[in-house]
C-alpha cells in the first residue's frame, strides 16, 4: 500500500499492496483541515464497517428543567411541537411566544416595534428571579432550572435605515436597544449573564415571501437599495427573502460573536423563492408555517441540540 505525505504526494509504494488510494484531497470541516479519498481493495472499493447507533444521534436529556422559547408569532403557534420537544429531552416549557413581538423596540412596547424581545426577557428573569420563582404547573422553578433557551425571531422587525431613521443599528457596538444590533447585545448578554446552566440555541428565522416590492423609490433605499429599479428587479418572494436574511445577517453575526450555538433555518433551509417548498412549508398568508413547517424546524433544532458539547 502506497503511503501519501500531508500533501498528498506518494513518498513510498510497496509494490505489491492490495490496496490503493485515490481521489485524495484536503477539505475543510466543521474542525478545521481534514483529508478524503477513496480507499480500495483488490480493485473494489473499501467502505467502513458501520452500526445503526453509530448512524443515529443519542438524545440529550437534561433529566428536569425548563426550555425556555422566546419569540414572536413563530414561537407562539409552535407551543405544542415545543412542548413535545421539551419533554423528549426532560425539561417542561416556558413559551414567550407573542404574535407581532419584534426583537428591537422601545420599553413601553408600542413606540418602536411591539413588545421587544428584550423587555419581556427581563420581565421573564423577573419572575424567576422571585421568591420562589417562576411557577410552571405545579412546580416552581428559579434561573438555575432553565437549562435550555431557544431565540428565533426578526420577521416583524423594521428594516428602514435612512437619514432620519435608522432600525437596524451601525454594527455590532449598538447599544441601543430600538435597533436590531443594539437588542442582541442586550438579550445575548442577558442570555449568558443569567442562564448559567443553559444551553443557547439562536434559531435562525426562516424566511417567507408576503412583502411586496417597493413602488417608490423612497421605500427601495429605505431598505438598501439603490435604485427603485434595482428592487423592481426582484419578484415579492425575492425581495421578502432579501428583507429577511437582512436582519437574520445581523442576528446571525451577534450569535457568532457570543459564541452561542446556531440551529440556521434562514439560510441553510427551506426558501419559499422555490414554489414547491412555499406549497409545502408556508401558509397561504405567505407569512406563517405550516405543520410541516413547524415540524422542519424541530427537526433541525433535534440535530443541533443532541450534539452540542457537553456542559462541564
Amino acid at each position: 500500500m502506497a503511503i501519501y505525505n500531508i500533501n498528498g504526494e506518494q513518498i513510498q509504494s510497496d509494490g505489491g499492496s492490495d490496496f490503493s488510494v485515490s481521489n485524495y484531497s484536503a477539505f475543510t470541516d466543521n474542525e478545521g483541515s481534514a483529508r478524503q479519498a477513496i480507499l480500495t481493495y483488490q480493485g473494489n472499493r473499501l467502505y467502513p464497517y458501520n452500526y445503526q447507533p453509530q448512524r443515529t444521534d443519542i438524545v440529550k436529556k437534561y433529566d428536569g428543567g425548563v426550555m425556555l422559547t422566546l419569540g414572536d408569532s413563530y414561537t407562539a403557534y409552535m407551543n405544542s411541537f415545543f412542548d413535545a420537544f421539551a419533554k423528549k429531552h426532560g425539561l417542561v416549557q416556558d413559551n414567550r411566544g407573542l404574535a407581532s413581538s419584534t426583537i428591537a423596540g422601545s420599553e413601553d412596547g408600542i413606540t418602536v416595534g411591539y413588545h421587544a424581545f428584550w423587555v419581556r426577557l427581563d420581565e421573564a428573569i423577573s419572575e424567576y428571579e422571585t421568591k420562589g420563582g417562576h411557577t410552571i404547573g405545579d412546580n416552581a422553578y428559579t434561573l438555575a432550572d432553565v437549562r435550555l433557551v431557544t431565540f428565533m425571531g426578526g420577521a416583524n422587525d423594521w428594516s428602514t435605515v435612512n437619514e432620519e431613521m435608522d432600525r437596524l443599528g451601525k454594527g455590532p457596538w449598538e447599544t441601543d436597544k430600538e435597533k436590531l444590533y443594539g437588542a442582541c447585545n442586550y438579550i445575548f448578554t442577558k442570555f449568558l449573564e443569567k442562564f448559567t446552566n443553559a444551553d443557547i440555541v439562536v434559531i435562525l428565522q426562516p424566511p417567507n415571501y408576503a412583502n411586496t416590492v417597493p413602488t417608490q423609490e423612497d421605500g427601495a433605499k429605505n431598505v438598501g437599495f439603490e435604485s427603485l429599479a434595482q428592487a423592481q428587479r426582484m419578484t415579492d418572494a425575492e425581495y421578502s427573502s432579501y428583507l429577511m436574511m437582512r436582519k437574520e445577517v445581523i442576528v446571525r453575526e451577534m450569535a457568532e460573536r457570543y459564541g452561542l450555538t446556531i440551529c440556521d433555518c434562514c439560510f441553510d433551509w427551506y426558501n419559499p423563492i422555490n414554489p414547491d417548498e412555499a406549497a409545502k412549508y408556508w401558509q397561504s398568508d405567505k407569512l406563517h408555517l405550516t405543520a410541516d413547517g413547524h415540524q422542519a424546524i424541530i427537526d433541525k433544532l433535534e440535530k443541533v441540540v443532541n450534539n452540542m458539547r457537553i456542559r462541564e
